[in-house]
């Protein structure tokens, strides 16, 4: 976090923010050290979404990209949503940068390696 708060401005963050997961009832029970003893009986759901809304804050007032992907559960259908969204996101960087991103040479020696295992699975197999 320190590197991109205060490092390069030459990234772009991506939060992933689940609302099952910041709906969440369990609560924290108790505390063995002084600095968290203000979080005992509140809610875990909402420690995950104070800690994602001031981490992306800060970034933001630090000049780093970024931003959020909200869902209402991380679940099979989502998985594939945000999978399809990143493959078209990198398309439309590339056409964006004018580049190629499916002719890359650094990318084209993993696939041509995964073929090579793919033919001979005991490679790759336990």
């Amino acid at each position: 976090m320190q590197q991109i708060a205060e490092g390069a401005k030459d990234k772009l963050v991506i939060f992933l923010r689940a609302g099952a997961s910041e709906s969440g009832h369990l609560r924290l029970q108790s505390s063995h050290c002084e600095p968290t003893k203000t979080l005992v009986g509140l809610r875990l759901g909402d420690l995950l979404k104070a800690e994602a809304m001031a981490t992306q804050q800060s970034l933001t007032e630090s000049g780093v990209s970024n931003f959020s992907l909200q869902i209402d559960q991380l679940d099979e259908e989502s998985l594939g949503f945000l999978l399809m969204f990143s493959q078209l996101s990198v398309l439309a960087l590339g056409k964006a940068l004018n580049l190629n991103p499916l002719d890359q040479p650094g990318v084209e020696r993993g696939k041509i390696l995964c073929k090579a295992l793919l033919k001979n699975p005991s490679l790759y197999k336990s």
